[in-house]
């Protein structure tokens, strides 16, 4: 069920992160023309044919990937990761999100890549810096 923050309704943000997300908005929300939430990418899983259409729709909610947020500046997309507390494996979601974003939407531009946190350690924060991933730290820590 869709969760609803200060600035309007935020797909499969739980908890945390929907206040994470407004943090982030209430300082940057001006930056970009609209957001896109819950962008669906990836191959569906073989043989999904073969189920009735209903459960082929339960099947591709929990197969595909979905990246939180895609933020558009003009036709330059930027892809949002939200965590609570950036590790490696925002990261990980942040490159992977990026590559099938760029093979199956087909954008204009480059995405641009950024993760959206409470708390990043500083050895996480360099090598996001490594890979052009922006760490946006709003938390109150």
């Amino acid at each position: 069920m869709p969760v609803f923050g200060k600035y309007g309704r935020y797909p499969h943000m739980i908890g945390i992160e929907v206040d994470i997300w407004d943090r982030f908005l209430d300082e940057h929300k001006d930056e970009y023309d609209r957001f896109d939430y819950d962008v669906h990418v990836g191959k569906p899983p073989k043989g999904i044919e073969k189920y009735p259409p209903e459960i082929r729709l339960a099947v591709l909610a929990t197969h595909l990937f979905r990246i939180d947020v895609v933020g558009w500046q003009g036709e330059v997309p930027t892809i949002f990761e939200v965590k609570e507390y950036a590790s490696c494996t925002a990261i990980g979601q942040v490159l992977t999100y990026a590559y099938l974003f760029v093979r199956d939407k087909k954008p204009k531009a480059i995405p641009k890549l950024a993760i959206v946190t409470d708390y990043c350690e500083e050895d996480i924060k360099e090598v996001a810096k490594h890979y052009g991933i922006k760490v946006y730290e709003v938390g109150r820590i």
